[in-house]
């Protein structure tokens, strides 16, 4: 007599024939968990072998776009040399899930690859961050989303496609810290080098006079920060960010502190 499948082995069949992912195993659930827990005590590595040995054997279960996602996280807490495996598993992760919030911090995860450690590939954080928007809730990290969606868009000269998401930074999270700086960048269409932002006029106006002494222009700016007003010291104007970090080498000679800027069209007078 043909041997009768068992129960378990009958509902494995059934969603593969379903297109579903198999259900997950008791075990491979516990284990799951001890990577989490691993991975909230910074146990990178051990989270990556109890990972490893969970997809080893159930890489095509339920949790396995979980697994994948946390694996990558884990890679990226180990350092640089590790990217590549982090890029790799967060991009199975995408593919293998069917929830919509792993797929929505998968893109965020592989979107924050590129936009701290791989300048230049802005495109694709733009392409990750957009698509993680079709998966996020609206609570964090949505905010860090939409501001670093603005700030990628605007370092890649599309400066009016920035604003929206800027704007939805603000009003959405009027509270998060990325507001803050969502509402600075709101409406910028050049780069400017920034000498300090102080809190005394006479202190920015001798600073400004610093700079044009070195031959630069400078002019001071108001800008509210935090609540205050600060008087903020600027020189130049730049269309590309690549021209902005050319201009800010020499700069550094005059003030070590120097930062670029995003800020509305054309410096006041000086």
């Amino acid at each position: 007599m043909r041997k009768l499948l068992s129960a378990s082995a009958m509902l494995m069949v059934l969603a593969l024939v379903a297109g579903c992912p198999p259900p997950t195993s008791r075990q491979g659930q516990g284990l799951v968990t001890l990577a989490k827990q691993q991975f909230d005590q910074q146990q990178y590595a051990q989270a990556t072998q109890t990972l490893t040995g969970f997809l080893e054997k159930e890489s095509r279960s339920g949790l396995a776009g979980e697994a994948y996602y946390l694996r990558g996280l884990c890679y990226r807490q180990m350092g640089p040399a590790r990217e590549g495996e982090a890029e790799r598993d967060l991009q199975e992760a995408v593919k293998m899930s069917r929830e919509a919030s792993v797929r929505g911090l998968a893109n965020v995860a592989l979107g924050h690859l590129c936009y701290e450690t791989r300048p230049g590939h802005l495109e694709q954080a733009v392409g990750y961050y957009e698509a993680a928007l079709k998966d996020l809730s609206k609570e964090p990290p949505l905010d860090a989303v939409l501001l670093r969606l603005g700030a990628s868009l605007q370092r890649l000269g599309r400066w009016s496609e920035a604003d929206p998401y800027l704007s939805r930074c603000y009003d959405e999270f009027p509270e998060s810290s990325f507001a803050r700086y969502a509402r600075e960048r709101f409406g910028a269409r050049t780069w400017r080098l920034q000498f300090g932002a102080f809190s005394e006029m006479s202190r920015a106006t001798r600073v400004a006079e610093q700079v044009r002494s070195a031959g630069m222009t400078a002019d001071v700016q108001p800008v509210r920060q935090e609540g205050k007003v600060l008087y903020a010291v600027r020189s130049g104007s730049y269309g590309t960010h690549g021209q902005a970090e050319g201009a800010a080498g020499p700069a550094r000679a005059v003030a070590a502190d120097v930062t670029i800027v995003a800020t509305p069209p054309g410096p006041p007078g000086n």
